[in-house]
């Protein structure tokens, strides 16, 4: 494994240095639905419409493995962990591509789901590969409800910490903010930075 991970960095470095048009990094929009109608949201008037645009794993499987080796494959919605084959996708891009980071936006909302989404992708990768859970944030916690709804900030801190019990078992599991700012919440930055 060692040595298939030196290949990849090189294949990696390989791709930066020739300019070959192969990627590094990718970015998949894997839904366009969500639960929650943030201000800010580019996709807000057209959430859960009839065909949330969602590739189905064949599909994924299939140009992931024209990829070869990457350092990043990010994910995006929507909100991904609404999907319930959000771990099949993991393991069909943890196989075909090998990235070295991998990470997945989220609310926060669905506490249960994205645990055991997320557990289910730390032992299908036993835990070597980084797996960053990005909670987004836009401000403290009546600002935030005020941007994303009801309770996104009392339900982003509970996910938030149940997998905090997954990370003391997987040590590549890291977790990150993504923020918004906006009108709404401009004057709390870079304050909220700090405090966050």
């Amino acid at each position: 494994k060692s040595i298939i991970s030196l290949k990849d960095y090189l294949i990696i470095f390989y791709k930066i240095i020739s300019r070959n048009g192969r990627p590094i990094q990718i970015v998949n929009f894997i839904t366009s639905r969500c639960n929650l109608r943030c201000n800010h949201c580019f996709y807000k008037d057209t959430l859960n419409e009839p065909d949330p645009g969602e590739m189905k794993i064949p599909i994924i499987d299939g140009y992931t493995k024209n990829f070869g080796s990457i350092l990043w494959y990010a994910l995006g919605g929507g909100e991904p962990f609404i999907r319930s084959d959000l771990y099949k996708l993991y393991e069909k891009v943890e196989k075909n591509c090998r990235p070295k980071v991998f990470t997945i936006p989220t609310n926060g909302w669905y506490k249960n789901k994205i645990f055991l989404s997320t557990l289910r992708m730390l032992q299908f990768s036993k835990g070597k590969k980084t797996i960053i859970i990005q909670f987004s944030i836009d401000g403290d916690r009546e600002t935030n409800n005020q941007i994303r709804g009801d309770n996104s900030y009392e339900k982003l801190l509970l996910s938030l910490e149940k997998l905090k019990k997954l990370q003391k078992i997987y040590s590549k599991l890291y977790f990150s903010i993504i923020t918004v700012v906006t009108n709404e919440n401009r004057e709390m930055y870079p304050q909220l930075i700090n405090d966050l």
